[in-house]
């Protein structure tokens, strides 16, 4: 299922981002890369990952911070929780006898 959706986009922002973007950019590839990115960055902090830039030295650090990459980290942290609590769960049977049957 796909969905469309319209969003209002200033005309000196438009001409400044499709300018650095480099000739034949559209408005509409410029969307779709955003979310693509928005998507991924999301994916990275569920699964405990930070995005982080620098600049081409490796220097001047800047951590991706937005509410929504706190809200992922926070999920996937509870969902990690859940599946080691679950594996924890898995191996208490036989950690209960444990030592009572020696080999």
């Amino acid at each position: 299922m796909s969905k469309t959706i319209a969003i209002h986009v200033d005309a000196a922002f438009e001409r400044e981002l499709l300018a650095k973007m480099g000739p034949g950019a559209t408005m509409e590839f410029a969307l779709q890369e955003a979310f693509r990115f928005f998507v991924w960055a999301v994916s990275e902090h569920a699964d405990g990952r930070i995005v982080l830039t620098t600049d081409a030295a490796g220097n001047n650090a800047a951590l991706l911070s937005m509410p929504a990459l706190a809200r992922a980290a926070s999920l996937g942290k509870k969902k990690a929780a859940g599946r080691d609590a679950k594996k924890r769960a898995m191996r208490a049977p036989a950690d209960l006898f444990k030592g009572l049957f020696p080999r």
